[in-house]
């Protein structure tokens, strides 16, 4: 049982770290845009 809880805790933290990276991926993008249009 919790080895089931282990891999679902592991799944979860490779989303939020996923999500993570296209956060910073788009806040880049935007920066650049920003940066282009100035």
């Amino acid at each position: 049982m919790l080895g089931k809880q282990q891999r679902m805790t592991l799944v979860f933290a490779k989303l939020v770290a996923q999500l993570g990276d296209d956060l910073e991926f788009q806040l880049t993008v935007t920066r650049q845009a920003a940066q282009q249009c100035a």
